[in-house]
């Protein structure tokens, strides 16, 4: 009788196992044949969101993510996540304490039960009380790990095998399609950046034809007439040649600086050393150079005294500072008065260069510090100038950290401002 009761518990196990098999078959069959096929007969929807339906519905888990991983490894963005039969928004997140951060480098990574308690400080593993994970890594063709999918289920995991193997299936196609998207992306990036370059040439161009010629244009006729008839002119008229000339040589300086300091911080050969400065001495040793011009149109400037430190580079925060004096000069009637204040605010200090001028128009305003769209406008007293001020003061604040904006009315004046660190070393791109 015992040995009856053997022989039929076997074949009942072979029966079974055999059924188990087919079925296998049926889903490797399956999943090669949806691999085959995704990215083509489903246009409405994303071969990651299929993908991530699929492996939830073949292997019966309640979540599955698939990720690309960002350059340091230790964070991902997800492509797709299909939690409880429906697509969760997209994120970012850190790789420590979760089982994902296991997965990276890894062919295969399976915990098929209790990965709820190994990683307590998982907050997706404990809100869905998950029990068994199932992660891979994605490998592009230098064999460089560029994403990962993880799935997550509520029940333990009974065939790891099974699972596995459908896992590696997919990890392959995955990754391919991860691979193609990257370059797609570089060199859509790769497209923009050879667009500004040549954004920045045209602008060159321009004025090194028009704007540098304008100023040694001055130059020549003023110094002409002087050598050709200085004999017959009164030391009033020789006076006004010679200013003449001077503010002509100082405008072609002024240019000459801006594209010199323009295309250095473009070849990123701006040297870039930041210390912790006085405010105050910074404005005064700038106010020293443009004081000239402010008086030349009477205009008074008003300047920080309260002994404000920063973290910044020397040169570049004069730059900025003189560039935002000098525009304000630039667009302030005579008689004006221009103010240059500072604030510390969460740990920032915040700058401000304001005057009492003519205003900038709303609609030129999001322009002013965009290189396709450099603005040429003359100042007050018909001064002239390249555009290429603000986009260095842009470039010099952003490398510090912080950012610049401006305010302003038409008819009430403009107020610019930047933030920068203060005694702080700045977080640097």
């Amino acid at each position: 009788m015992n040995n009856e009761t053997e022989t039929y518990d076997d074949l009942h196990r072979q029966i079974k196992n055999n059924e188990y098999n087919l079925y296998f078959r049926e889903q490797i069959d399956k999943t090669l044949l949806f691999l085959s096929q995704q990215g083509w007969d489903n246009p409405r929807e994303s071969f990651f969101h299929s993908l991530a339906r699929f492996l939830a519905e073949t292997l019966k888990m309640d979540y599955v993510c698939i990720d690309k991983l960002q350059g340091d490894l230790l964070s991902a963005e997800t492509f797709a996540i299909y939690f409880d039969g429906k697509f969760d928004d997209n994120v970012t997140y850190t790789l420590k304490d979760t089982p994902c951060g296991d997965v990276v480098g890894k062919t295969i990574c399976c915990f098929p039960d209790n990965v709820r308690g190994l990683f307590l400080k998982d907050i997706v593993l404990q809100d869905m009380k998950a029990e068994s994970y199932l992660g891979t890594t994605l490998w592009n063709s230098k064999n460089q790990p560029i994403g990962l999918i993880a799935v997550i289920g509520r029940q333990p995991i009974t065939n790891s095998y099974f699972a596995e193997t459908i896992l590696k299936l997919a990890a392959v196609r995955a990754a391919g399609e991860l691979e193609r998207i990257n370059a797609e992306q570089a060199l859509k990036q790769s497209e923009e950046k050879l667009q500004r370059l040549n954004a920045d040439k045209d602008r060159f161009i321009q004025i090194l034809g028009h704007d540098l010629k304008s100023p040694f244009n001055s130059l020549l006729g003023l110094s002409e007439i002087l050598v050709k008839d200085i004999r017959k002119f009164d030391i009033d008229e020789i006076e006004k040649f010679t200013n003449g000339i001077n503010i002509s040589a100082r405008n072609a300086h002024n240019l000459l600086d801006d594209l010199l300091m323009w295309a250095s911080s473009q070849q990123g050969s701006f040297p870039f050393k930041p210390q912790n400065l006085s405010l105050t001495e910074v404005c005064y040793n700038v106010l020293k150079t443009l004081s000239p011009n402010a008086d030349a149109k009477s205009i008074v400037i008003n300047y920080i005294k309260n002994h404000l430190n920063v973290f910044a580079d020397a040169d570049m925060l004069k730059a900025v500072v003189r560039n935002l004096v000098s525009n304000a000069i630039k667009f302030t009637n005579n008689g004006g008065e221009i103010n240059i204040d500072a604030e510390e605010i969460a740990g920032n200090i915040t700058i401000s260069v304001s005057d009492n001028g003519v205003g900038i128009p709303l609609e030129n305003q999001a322009k002013l510090f965009d290189i396709s769209e450099v603005l040429t406008t003359k100042g007050t007293a018909k001064e002239t100038g390249t555009g290429l001020g603000l986009l260095i003061c842009k470039e010099f604040v952003e490398k510090h950290g912080g950012k610049i904006w401006v305010e302003s009315e038409v008819g009430k004046g403009s107020n610019f401002k930047f933030t920068l660190p203060y005694n702080a070393e700045p977080k640097l791109s």
